[in-house]
């Protein structure tokens, strides 16, 4: 697992959930919908994002990792 980095779940593409209800994490409501899951760990916590975008999101990852 790669630390301090966004981590793509899938084999170079986002894994993507779909929920027929809204759901909620931690205190935020989520929407019903589909959203491609995308983990940041960390070694001693970690980040899910959860991002609207569900098709070619791979080129998006890259090109945010060249700003920082």
């Amino acid at each position: 697992v790669p630390y301090n980095q966004v981590w793509v779940t899938g084999a170079h593409t986002a894994t993507n959930i779909t929920v027929n209800k809204p759901f909620i994490i931690g205190n935020k409501k989520i929407p019903a919908g589909t959203y491609s899951i995308l983990p940041f760990p960390v070694k001693t916590n970690g980040y899910l994002f959860l991002i609207k975008i569900t098709s070619n999101i791979l080129p998006m990852i890259i090109s945010r990792k060249k700003m920082f």
